[in-house]
């Protein structure tokens, strides 16, 4: 095993190492040694990433005939610098793309009279003109409806070869005024207009034969106003666009492991989210941030602050969900030996400005792993040493270990742990079976904007997610410098806490039940702890990971160990379950009802003896109904299935994760959507 270098002094971590007469709210241990935790804050750089960002999301470009031709900007840029940052096998793939890219060229919008004015012009603000929008010169008299996307709203009046000004959607206003005859819409596009009201929010309008649709700003819809209150408004739109002939690019670079075992964790960003739309924090953003984690994990190593981990790191840019699924399908191989992936999408950006917290969503419970308690004790951790406590106002005011950078604010690190949700690339790996988490930035006041720039970002945020993200890299790519052991007391501690609050959540719901309701919420609160358990259980045996490779020194002991804490899981659960019976006679007591302990029903027990299983992933559910499954319910149901749990199974695991949430769906709305998936040929059933 290499022996470290000595840690030369440094600046970033003097707090957090210096001696003080007061005990410090902060400092708390994390999963690695203290040397390198220093020396990673030492070496991430939020400057940097904001740098590259600013290359080529500094503004909204359009795209020239050679750059369609040839490779993207955000390709070009991000491709060079891992290269320079010493990643290995850095490549850009491209993959053949069925369906035209649209290209707008030139996109004018006049008012003709009562004066002569240009509104917006592409060349300027690319959001103005809406993608899909079809070559051609259209000019007409104006007409203002408040909601041209409902049909409602046109009454009486004739929109034949005029123009629609509207306060709507973009895509669904074309639609319905185009299909009444109008030439095309000016739809006013600010999400928040009492924020940012002259954001232009990108939209398209599909691939119409003819037509166009502009979007304008809460202010230029102020000053068009002012024109329509003197009297007939006409406007003309001028537009040339061209549908090109695309690849789907996707960069990916690797860190190598020890050696010591095949497996991967991948590191995911979309550098693209369609070809026309382009934005900072979406989501050039996590591009940079992953990057970046890349060259801290790359220069941690080369001095020594880090032992090389066993598994591989794959950091993949792609466009989203299409790249990403493309990338996979033609890698299957080592796919299969991806144990956990890392997606950033929407982080770094200023808090004050945006009024918006960084928030760490956790994966469902279908695909617990030690991933989501590792990425909570590094965002838990750096919240707590860079925020200011008044306990610490004594020893200076400040942050105990602040990870700030130059270039960037000194504001807090603001965040949240937030359950599921999805929208984003750790989907595609959730849908196949990888356990995933995901940083993202909410809210975005210039979200889907042209206000989407670098100057609403803050360096010292995107520091902060870069530190974390290289963190959880170094950590479940197993490097030998992680105790396999205070991984799983983090996940046994942590399950533990997650199953009490539960509890306490369902007692709540158990009290406040009429008296002839109360059995059977108990039956439901019972199945229900014992899938918070089997969830733990999951959680803290994939922690036996740590195991394989050169991580471990002592495989077998920290197996052992491993082993001992789920069996006082075990013991645990008993003991809840014990609770909770106690808790539930003490109610019926008081209601004057005897706690009566309700058995399976006929249905129930059928449900048990059915289990639906699959083939691949993902489950194919396109065109699948759920009715009756609210949410992320229906997929969850598809993620359970595997081959051991039953259709009973099934429901009460969606209860426990959802049924104080949502409300208690039924066993008929599982079974349903499961024969409908048989159905469809997406499952089978043994």
């Amino acid at each position: 095993m290499r022996q470290p270098r000595v840690l030369p002094v440094v600046l970033v971590g003097l707090l957090a190492i210096a001696p003080s007469s007061q005990p410090l709210v902060g400092q708390q241990t994390t999963l690695l040694p203290n040397r390198t935790v220093v020396g990673i804050a030492n070496t991430v750089s939020g400057a940097r990433a904001l740098n590259n960002l600013i290359e080529f999301t500094g503004y909204n470009h359009d795209r020239t005939p050679e750059e369609w031709a040839g490779t993207y900007l955000e390709t070009e840029v991000i491709s060079r610098m891992a290269r320079e940052y010493g990643f290995s096998d850095v490549e850009v793939i491209r993959y053949p793309v069925t369906r035209p890219a649209w290209d707008g060229i030139r996109g004018e919008l006049w008012v003709t009279s009562p004066v002569l004015w240009k509104v917006a012009d592409f060349k300027d603000i690319p959001t103005v003109l809406a993608s899909g929008s079809v070559t051609g010169e259209y000019e007409g008299d104006v007409v203002w409806l408040e909601d041209a996307a409902d049909e409602n709203s046109y009454g009486n009046v004739d929109v034949r070869g005029k123009i629609v000004f509207t306060n709507s959607s973009t895509g669904g206003a074309f639609r319905t005024a185009t299909a009444r005859g109008a030439l095309g819409v000016v739809n006013v596009a600010t999400p928040r207009p009492n924020v940012v009201p002259e954001a232009i929010q990108w939209s398209g309008i599909g691939s119409p034969e003819t037509g166009f649709a502009f979007n304008i700003s809460a202010i230029m819809q102020h000053d068009l106003d002012r024109l329509m209150q003197a009297g007939p408004l006409r406007m003309k739109a001028v537009v040339e666009s061209a549908m090109r002939t695309v690849d789907n690019e996707v960069t990916t670079a690797v860190i190598p492991g020890d050696g010591s075992t095949d497996e991967w964790v991948y590191y995911t960003a979309h550098l693209f989210e369609g070809t026309a739309k382009q934005g900072a924090a979406d989501n050039g953003s996590g591009s940079v941030i992953i990057l970046e984690a890349g060259r801290t994990l790359i220069e941690a190593m080369e001095q020594g602050y880090l032992q090389r981990p066993s598994r591989n790191m794959r950091f993949l840019w792609v466009a989203e969900f299409s790249g990403t699924n493309a990338y996979i399908d033609s890698h299957l191989d080592e796919f299969a030996k991806v144990v956990a992936n890392i997606n950033i999408d929407m982080a770094g950006q200023n808090v004050t400005l945006n009024n918006s917290a960084t928030r760490l969503i956790r994966m469902p419970d279908s695909r617990m792993h030690y991933i989501g308690d590792v990425a909570q004790e590094f965002f838990e951790w750096v919240g707590q040493n860079n925020t200011e406590h008044i306990h610490e106002r004594r020893t200076g005011y400040g942050f105990s270990f602040p990870i700030v950078d130059p270039y960037g604010t000194r504001d807090p690190w603001r965040y949240w742990i937030e359950p599921y949700y999805g929208s984003s690339d750790h989907v595609v790996f959730l849908d196949r079976g990888v356990p995933a988490v995901f940083f993202n930035q909410w809210p975005d006041m210039a979200y889907h904007t042209s206000h989407d720039r670098p100057n609403r970002m803050d360096a010292t945020q995107m520091k902060r997610s870069a530190f974390i993200a290289a963190a959880i890299g170094a950590v479940v790519a197993g490097s030998p410098d992680v105790d396999a052991q205070a991984v799983a007391a983090e996940a046994f501690t942590r399950g533990g806490e997650r199953v009490a609050a539960q509890i306490g959540d369902w007692s709540l719901r158990l009290a406040s039940l009429p008296a002839n309701e109360l059995a059977q919420g108990y039956k439901a609160f019972e199945a229900s702890l014992n899938q918070w358990y089997a969830r733990e259980a999951i959680n803290l045996s994939s922690v036996l990971e740590l195991t394989r490779g050169a991580t471990s020194s002592d495989p077998e002991a920290d197996a052992a160990a491993i082993q001992a804490l789920l069996g006082r899981q075990g013991a645990a659960k008993e003991t809840d379950l014990t609770t909770i019976r106690t808790y539930y006679e003490g109610l019926a007591r008081s209601r004057g009802v005897r706690a009566t302990r309700p058995s399976l029903t006929d249905d129930e027990r059928g449900a048990q003896r059915m289990v639906p299983n699959v083939a691949s992933r993902p489950i194919q559910s396109r065109g699948v109904r759920a009715e009756g499954l609210p949410g992320f319910t229906s997929m969850e149901v598809r993620n359970f299935i595997d081959d051991e749990r039953s259709v009973l199974d099934i429901y009460n695991a969606v209860n426990a994760e959802y049924g104080l949430e949502l409300g208690l769906v039924t066993l008929d709305a599982v079974k349903n959507y499961i024969h409908a998936l048989m159905e469809a040929g997406a499952v089978s059933m043994r």
